[in-house]
């Protein structure tokens, strides 16, 4: 990623705190994604597994997902009637 986009999230991770920067990956492709989670050197939690029928799985521990308290309603004119 070069130029006005990558300046862009730069300025974002920074106002987020995120400061030592030393590398950028922005929207990787498949082929990136796949390699970088089933490469040989990952240990503990950043090891993914390929299934048996080829989709990588990752062990998250004790993260599963969201917290059972973390629940918003959303009311917009789409919602409005099903809410």
């Amino acid at each position: 990623m070069t130029g006005l986009a990558e300046q862009r999230v730069r300025a974002h991770l920074q106002q987020a705190g995120i400061n030592d920067i030393r590398e950028l990956i922005y929207d990787p492709g498949f082929d990136l994604l796949f390699r970088e989670e089933t490469a040989s050197d990952l240990q503990g939690h950043e090891t993914g597994t390929v299934t048996s029928t080829g989709a990588v799985s990752v062990d998250t521990g004790v993260f599963t997902g969201r917290s059972p308290r973390d629940k918003y309603i959303v009311r917009d004119n789409l919602t409005r009637e099903t809410v």
